[in-house]
């Protein structure tokens, strides 16, 4: 058996719980929801910074792009047909002092002829060279169609992979054939040292400790932040390192995050640790042509997003903790408010189911449900009261009715006769009795009347109704009126006395002990079962007319004389044995009874009797029984 619980822990539990449980659904959302705007956040951060250098980007090579265009059209108009020193500085110096991102501008002849103009202190220094042509050269003449000149420059515009410039510096060279009047097909080229990237990475503020990185196409850093967390050294010394050449595992790890993100998350932020700190990351890329771009990569760290909403949190969770506490208190004062009424009503149920009836002041309460359990409970009071009194009634009708009942059954010369009877209820709707007559000086009756009755049903009705027929036979038994006599005056007082529908079955007998036979009489009562000394099965005789109290009018017939001989047995038992179940829910049955009188005929008839009850209840399995069982047993000695 369980422990149990108390009303007012489970009301206290299940209020907490749910209190809990709404508290822990509100962090929850909050701080999932912080987290999605945190993700929000780092979407809008991310956009700003990339805008802002592609911004910047374009800054640092449309003006280069211009600048092409500008050369292109000088040499189409023959600009540049001389090449002698005061026309190119004339030309070039401009483009040189605008565009302080171009390292040298490289003029290319076929034939060999290499002209390059780059800055020096106070000017530009020109010189020629017939070296052989550069790289960049044939580049850009595969890429230059003379009947596409008037394409946008940036269509036909080489643009190398980083290199070692003849400037000493890393950088990209931009290059784009031209078209002169004189037919030839030079090439032009601005150099771009890579380290002024750098310097326009440094200038853009992401956030108090992100940064931007740029790289090649194939993964190699072109710019760095100034920030020991991105390189340990000068970033220009990290220059075209791969990510993971660098002395650090952030932007490796940015690169592999973004490289094994599922396809569906393609096109917003990463989130991805590095070094034990949480980051976010997106890589852009930066168009240059069709075949060459920069890949641009914005990482901010989660606690630069998290710094003004872990200020709110503290405030947010202190809220909700004082609130949660509160609610707490109010809940353990519902719980004592429902509960201290039922423990009352507990208590007072424990002192009724201990027999302590008496009244005590009514429990008053605001609750409807306790106030009517209450007056329900005062109600089961006063009822257990009636009860008792009713019980102790029952009591008392039970001692009345076994009083009745003979407590020593007269010896009757040359017989054994035995009873027995087990009510189902308190008071039962069976009875019995045997009246002795003409005694001797030595007790011994000659004669002695039997009688068993059984009324319909059982309880404290029946139980009247049987005992009415015992005191009626013992009256008209001195009156000495033959057997069928007496069941038409029993008959007639019955009829008078019970409810409609209701009977009461009886045997009575005449036992003549010294002639030896048994005179019958059954009023509805049987079957009757009688066994001859030397026979090898039960008789079973059926009643002689109906039970008394159903119809004014018997049928007249004769009481039946059996000469019993020595060893002859009669029994007569009420239905409440033939219908004792066993635990398959079956019957005892007469036949099954009728064998135990064969098996048992040559015991006397208290061992026999005996044997009867005891198979009744081994059947019966220890349940009580369901209707009264009575059995008489006559015995020739």
């Amino acid at each position: 058996m369980s422990s149990g619980i108390s009303i007012r822990r489970h009301l206290l539990r299940s209020q907490v719980v749910v209190i809990l449980l709404l508290g822990g659904g509100i962090l929850a959302t909050t701080f999932v929801g912080a987290r999605s705007a945190v993700e929000s956040l780092s979407r809008s951060i991310i956009d700003r910074a990339t805008s802002q250098i592609e911004s910047e980007l374009h800054r640092f090579f449309d003006p280069v792009r211009q600048s092409l265009l500008l050369i292109r059209q000088w040499a189409a108009g023959g600009g540049f047909e001389a090449l002698n020193d005061p026309l190119l500085e004339g030309l070039l110096a401009p483009v040189m002092a605008e565009n302080p991102q171009i390292d040298a501008i490289g003029y290319a002849i076929p034939g060999g002829t290499r002209v390059r103009v780059s800055r020096r202190a106070g000017g530009l220094e020109i010189r020629r060279t017939r070296e052989p042509l550069p790289a960049w050269y044939p580049l850009a003449l595969e890429r230059f169609d003379a009947d596409q000149a008037s394409q946008p420059v940036a269509a036909q515009t080489l643009w190398t992979q980083p290199y070692l410039l003849d400037s000493g510096h890393l950088g990209f060279t931009a290059a784009v054939g031209l078209v002169t009047p004189s037919g030839d097909h030079p090439a032009v080229a601005l150099d771009l040292p890579v380290e002024d990237l750098s310097a326009f990475v440094r200038g853009i503020e992401v956030t108090k400790g992100g940064g931007i990185a740029i790289m090649t196409d194939d993964g190699r850093v072109l710019a760095l932040p100034d920030d020991p967390r991105y390189w340990t050294g000068r970033p220009e010394e990290a220059l075209l390192l791969t990510p993971s050449e660098l002395r650090t595992r952030l932007v490796q790890d940015a690169v592999d995050a973004f490289a094994n993100r599922p396809a569906a998350e393609r096109g917003t932020p990463v989130r991805f640790l590095s070094g034990g700190e949480l980051w976010w990351s997106e890589v852009r890329r930066f168009v240059l042509a069709d075949d060459r771009g920069v890949l641009v990569a914005v990482l901010i760290p989660n606690a630069d997003l998290w710094a003004d909403r872990t200020r709110l949190r503290l405030p947010i969770l202190a809220l909700t903790l004082a609130v949660l506490g509160g609610a707490i208190v109010h809940a353990y004062g519902s719980a004592r408010r429902f509960s201290r009424p039922i423990e009352a009503l507990v208590r007072e149920s424990d002192r009724i189911s201990q027999g302590d009836l008496e009244p005590r002041p009514a429990l008053e309460s605001s609750l409807i449900e306790v106030d009517r359990l209450s007056r329900a409970h005062e109600r089961m009071r006063r009822g257990l009261l009636s009860l008792m009194k009713l019980e102790r009634d029952l009591q008392l009708a039970r001692q009345i009715q076994q009083s009745t009942l003979p407590s020593v059954l007269p010896e009757v010369e040359g017989f054994e006769v035995e009873a027995w009877n087990r009510p189902a209820d308190a008071t039962g709707g069976d009875t019995y009795d045997v009246i002795g007559l003409g005694p001797d000086d030595a007790g011994v009756f000659a004669t002695a009347f039997l009688l068993v009755a059984d009324a319909s049903g059982h309880g404290m009705g029946p139980a009247l109704s049987v005992t009415q027929v015992r005191a009626m036979l013992r009256m008209a038994v001195r009156l000495r009126d033959d057997l069928q006599g007496l069941a038409s005056h029993l008959n007639d007082q019955l009829c008078s006395d019970l409810p409609e529908g209701q009977f009461v079955t009886a045997w009575l007998a005449r036992l003549d002990g010294r002639s030896g036979v048994l005179t019958s009489f059954s009023a509805g009562q049987g079957p009757l079962l009688y066994l001859p000394a030397g026979a090898d099965r039960v008789q079973i005789r059926a009643a002689d007319v109906p039970p008394l109290g159903l119809f004014r009018d018997l049928p007249e017939r004769s009481a039946v004389p059996i000469s019993m001989g020595s060893g002859d047995l009669f029994v007569v038992a009420s239905d409440g044995c033939f219908e004792v179940l066993d635990d398959a829910g079956k019957e005892l049955g007469y036949q099954r009874f009728g064998d135990l009188l064969l098996h048992s005929r040559h015991l006397t008839a208290a061992a026999i009797l005996e044997t009867l009850t005891a198979a009744l209840s081994e059947r019966a399995g220890g349940r009580a029984p369901a209707d009264d069982q009575t059995i008489v047993i006559v015995k020739r000695s």
